[in-house]
């Protein structure tokens, strides 16, 4: 084989939100206040409009998206809009499902506390022959990553699936997720422009 030229395209980017201590404190004060409701082998909240009453963080992630969307895909949007956005509550023996996210372009996770399993976070990367299995490999954060996660967030294809090991920290693993779609004008070059608003 002369040259093996990669085709996978579902990069995960990781970034620091850097808003200020008043708006990060209050999502996690909204955390605290928050009902959760038992889902496969975690909590999630009840409410899925979390970023509704947060709109300085919703919009810093949608910006966050919307960046991810044209570096990595190089599709030209007007916007991305959060779609829907929950709370997560993993506690010692939990874990979180394998599982994707429909009608999303974009899933991200944002972490609301230090706790070593944040770098539990697993992704399937897909066979792409898909002859004999739907999935050949995973990735875990931890493979590239030693940092404390707190205050970052994770942008990846919503199509791609992804799950939680098994909590081991006494302390509960706290995260936002969240989920979105083209708002306004989409654009890919010569395929022409769809409206989206």
């Amino acid at each position: 084989m002369k040259t093996l030229i990669p085709l996978t395209t579902n990069y995960v980017s990781i970034v620091k939100i850097d808003a200020p201590k008043l708006f990060l404190d209050k999502l996690r004060d909204d955390f605290s206040n928050c009902q959760f409701k038992f889902n496969v082998q975690n909590y999630v909240s009840e409410d899925i409009q979390i970023l509704k009453r947060h709109k300085e963080l919703n919009a810093s992630f949608s910006l966050a998206c919307h960046n991810y969307v044209k570096n990595i895909f190089n599709i030209d949007c007007e916007r991305i809009k959060i779609t829907k956005s929950w709370f997560n509550k993993s506690e010692k023996g939990q874990f979180h499902h394998w599982h994707r996210h429909f009608s999303s372009i974009v899933s991200g996770v944002f972490f609301l506390e230090d706790n070593p399993d944040n770098l539990n976070l697993t992704f399937k990367v897909a066979n792409q022959l898909n002859l004999f299995a739907e999935y050949n490999q995973t990735v875990t954060l931890s493979n590239f990553i030693s940092d404390n996660l707190k205050d970052h967030l994770i942008m990846f294809p919503s199509s791609t699936y992804h799950s939680v090991s098994e909590i081991q920290s006494e302390l509960p693993r706290k995260t936002l997720s969240f989920d979105t779609w083209f708002d306004g004008t989409v654009s890919k070059g010569q395929y022409g422009e769809i409206d989206f608003s």
